[in-house]
């Protein structure tokens, strides 16, 4: 009984470790300046936030944040990821991708426009945020906006 208490002290001080290492790092994630959009921490996540509305980088990132974990083996179509589309396929108000380091929410909040559009990213490991990091630092950081 001892030995199972002292692993389960164990796994909860890595998982603490862990989070706290994600929440620094959250704080340091500076997202492209084009998408005119915020990063905040909210336990257990690190998550991105923009709206669409006089951002056309916003506007159009979502596509690009789907290719970037998909590059990194991070993405859909991996069976742990899911995509809904809300009220229906053909007629979709609310995309959710989920996977398990990342999840996507756009909301179209019910206009039917890309303008109405927001965007938010809830990034639940450090290794999601620093591939998406990494991407939007690189040279071609293009590509994660159009």
């Amino acid at each position: 009984m001892g030995v199972t208490r002292l692993l389960t002290s164990s796994v909860l001080v890595v998982a603490a470790t862990s989070a706290e290492d994600l929440q620094a790092a959250c704080k340091s994630f500076t997202p492209p300046a084009a998408l005119n959009g915020t990063v905040t921490w909210e336990s257990p996540s690190c998550i991105f936030r923009c709206a669409a509305k006089g951002s056309l980088g916003c506007m159009t990132c979502s596509d690009g944040i789907v290719a970037v974990f998909q590059k990194a083996d991070e993405g859909t179509p991996r069976a742990q990821c899911t995509k809904t589309m809300k009220p229906s396929e053909y007629d979709a108000d609310v995309i959710t991708q989920t996977c398990p380091d990342w999840k996507m929410v756009m909301d179209f909040h019910g206009t039917g426009k890309m303008g109405g559009m927001t965007v938010e990213l809830d990034l639940n490991s450090e290794h999601a945020l620093d591939v998406l990091q990494k991407a939007w630092q690189s040279p071609s950081q293009d590509e994660i906006l159009v």
